[in-house]
């Protein structure tokens, strides 16, 4: 099939937006100059998929069950909600609960967790709360959810605390490096 014809703009402007959809960034799509003098060809108007949902990525079990070992050995756990994690906050403030760890968020997230909740820190970062400061400073593990807005510079060092970290894209999470992310 050849794809530098008009024809074919309403299959390539389709893949081209599943692609950015489902990888979280950017497509290119290339148009030759006789395509694009050319007379547009009807129907590219569903080309951009609506309804499309990118796939689910389930984490490996063994890192999940890592992940809880850490968390369970925990003595001074923390948990921090970032811009990504706000479908998760409900999970994460559940896991803080069963843990006993207090909860920050980032800035971008401040409102993700309800103020209410005695063991909401506030937000850390340069003009967050001295209570998020000393909840990350103080922490022997913490659990990073979604946290990839977060500036390295905010993590407790390395050899004093062990860092979980669940994300859809761990890559893109400010520890990578350091730790092995979960995601």
């Amino acid at each position: 099939m050849r794809r530098s014809r008009p024809e074919s703009a309403g299959d390539a402007l389709n893949r081209a937006a599943r692609a950015a959809l489902t990888d979280r960034g950017v497509a290119s799509l290339v148009v030759p100059r006789p395509v694009l003098t050319a007379t547009a060809p009807t129907g590219l108007g569903d080309a951009v998929p609506v309804d499309f949902s990118p796939p689910v990525r389930v984490p490996d079990e063994g890192d999940v069950r890592r992940a809880a070992e850490v968390l369970d050995g925990a003595g001074k756990p923390a948990v921090l909600v970032g811009n990504a994690g706000r479908a998760a906050a409900g999970q994460a403030v559940g896991v803080a609960s069963l843990l006993g760890a207090g909860v920050a968020t980032t800035a971008p997230a401040r409102d993700a967790l309800p103020d209410d909740l005695s063991y909401v820190t506030g937000v850390a970062g340069p003009l967050g709360s001295e209570a998020a400061a000393a909840l990350l400073r103080e922490c022997d593990t913490l659990l990073l959810v979604g946290a990839e807005d977060l500036a390295p510079a905010l993590l407790p060092g390395a050899a004093a605390c062990r860092i979980v970290t669940v994300d859809r894209e761990p890559a893109d999470c400010p520890s990578t490096g350091r730790v092995r992310p979960f995601g």
